[in-house]
């Protein structure tokens, strides 16, 4: 968990140097300039947000619903329904989180390499 505490910050701040650099770059147009700072702020928080993490599965919570849990981690790498039972499973190289799901509301969790 250091670790990815670790790399967040240097993801910051890469992007905050690389949004002042875009910033003070003279030749450009101020609409240019924003444009530009608005789409380095929007990756940045798109790409480290959602995802397989340990922060990410410490978030979930038995009677969470599916959407809920979408939100937080994003669009399910596989899913499979049987009668009332979602099972799916979320991964990122080595890492997994895999929830089964009764009446879109989380009744299990578990991870692996997180």
């Amino acid at each position: 968990m250091f670790i990815y505490a670790l790399l967040w910050q240097l993801v910051v701040s890469e992007s905050l140097i690389l949004t002042y650099v875009v910033y003070r770059e003279e030749g450009l147009e101020m609409s240019k300039k924003v444009m530009l700072v608005v789409l380095i702020v929007l990756a940045c928080a798109v790409s480290s947000c959602k995802g397989v993490s340990s922060d990410n599965y410490d978030k979930l919570k038995v009677g969470m619903e599916f959407d809920a849990v979408s939100s937080i981690l994003g669009k399910p790498d596989n899913c499979r329904a049987v009668l009332n039972m979602k099972n799916c499973i979320w991964t990122d190289g080595e890492q997994e989180i895999r929830i089964k799901f009764a009446a879109e509301q989380v009744v299990f969790t578990a991870s692996r390499g997180l």
